[in-house]
């Protein structure tokens, strides 16, 4: 038996019509595949932690801890048309930054600029791709949410 617990940790507005992009959460989104090719899907809008356990076909058990459940069937009957019908309820995927697809390099804990540099310089000698280095949380002021640490040691 196969068990997921799915936190959000934001309120999603979907059915907002002013809403243009999704934003980031949990969706508890499932797309059945049946014998003769056809297909359905089944997604639970809720705000609160869920656990999510799946057993022997066809058994899908959910369990929350409350909130308000919406449930959304998708009939399909093809793949392709249940997922057009899910992307109606929360919207199509955004394409993320160019630079954002590909391969990363980021750590929390550099001392340094220097040492994020030679780290650079590691990887790339080692012939392994890199397309963005970045520093984790490093930057922030006391590690709080849009801040920018003016003593970071990055400003060398």
């Amino acid at each position: 038996m196969n068990s997921l617990f799915l936190i959000n940790k934001s309120e999603l507005d979907f059915m907002s019509p002013s809403l243009q992009k999704v934003l980031p959460g949990t969706h508890p989104f499932y797309l059945g595949l049946e014998s003769d090719g056809s297909a359905h899907g089944v997604f639970i809008f809720n705000s609160n932690a869920q656990e999510v356990t799946t057993g022997p076909a066809p058994h899908i058990v959910y369990r929350t801890l409350g909130g308000q459940l919406e449930f959304f069937f998708f009939p399909g009957p093809t793949p392709e048309q249940v997922i057009q019908q899910y992307e109606q309820v929360i919207g199509t995927p955004y394409l993320p930054a160019y630079w954002a697809l590909g391969f990363q390099l980021c750590r929390y804990g550099y001392e340094n600029l220097t040492a994020m540099q030679e780290a650079v310089a590691r990887t790339m000698n080692a012939g392994i791709p890199l397309d963005v280095p970045f520093a984790d949380i490093d930057y922030m002021d006391d590690y709080r949410d849009f801040s920018f640490d003016t003593n970071v040691v990055f400003l060398e």
